[in-house]
């Protein structure tokens, strides 16, 4: 009698259109849920969202691979419309102040880190997957990740880059 309820919420290797909306659905709002809930003056915030998914993950739910490209692209266009939405009214009042200083600091940063990043490349004989993940986890370029992810689509290169986050 409620076998499409045990096939909709059961983990499932190859779930279909219905099953993945509801795991991300799921995952969602009992993350939001559960970063609203306080222990003293700590609580989790959005990130319990992030935690929600990893436990799912671990438990077996997948999602289908087209919905997954959607949502992580859509997700980072939504990223990047909130950051400009925000930073936007004074970018051009702080550029004339000390924009480019701070635009040399943020180019310098970069260069430095892709100079690290070969020379690490070179030196240890890591792979190139996880050396492109190096760099854009430890100067958290999420943009540069994305465009390596489309430059390896386009072209029909299977290859798994590896997200390496260094975090301050």
């Amino acid at each position: 009698m409620f076998n499409w309820f045990y096939t909709l919420f059961s983990p499932n290797t190859t779930p279909d259109i219905t099953q993945s909306l509801i795991v991300l659905l799921l995952t969602i709002s009992v993350g939001f849920f559960m970063g609203r809930l306080r222990l003293g003056n700590i609580s989790l915030g959005v990130s319990a969202v992030l935690f929600v998914g990893i436990v799912l993950g671990h438990l077996g739910y997948k999602m289908n691979a087209d919905l997954l490209v959607f949502v992580r692209d859509f997700g980072l266009i939504l990223f990047v419309y909130g950051i400009g939405i925000q930073v936007g009214p004074s970018f051009f009042s702080s550029f004339k102040k000390e924009g480019l200083r701070f635009n040399a600091l943020a180019i310098t940063t970069v260069l430095l880190g892709g100079l690290v990043t070969y020379f690490l490349f070179k030196i240890t004989h890591i792979s190139i997957e996880n050396a492109v993940g190096l760099m854009s986890g430890s100067v958290t370029t999420l943009l540069d990740l994305e465009q390596q992810n489309q430059h390896c689509r386009k072209y029909k290169i299977n290859f798994q880059i590896k997200f390496l986050m260094i975090l301050p």
